[in-house]
């Protein structure tokens, strides 16, 4: 499909991250160029049952619309609301 290059970098920060280095990748491009089915292979690697310990955990967020500067939006809210969670279990 000509996306050897990205599909490297995105082997690269799984490996990265299989060495205990937290990673975030941001994967912008016009519809219909391949870029779900890109994650969707690197997400089958990445969550197959490793040989020691446990799969990463895998965070997929979406940005519908590109002319707005919020590329990490979706992790911003993900990690709020965990931390708003976290508050409340630790504080009752």
């Amino acid at each position: 499909m000509g996306r050897e290059k990205e599909t490297e970098t995105l082997r690269e920060c799984l490996a990265e991250l299989q060495r205990g280095r937290g990673q975030i990748v941001t994967l912008i491009g016009e519809a219909g160029v391949g870029k779900s089915r890109l994650i969707a292979e690197l997400k089958q690697t990445a969550l197959a049952p490793p040989e020691e310990g446990l799969p990463p955990l895998w965070l997929e967020g979406r940005c519908l619309e590109l002319s707005c500067e919020c590329q990490l939006l979706a992790l911003h809210r993900y990690v709020s609301r965990s931390s708003s969670a976290f508050r409340r279990k630790t504080t009752t």
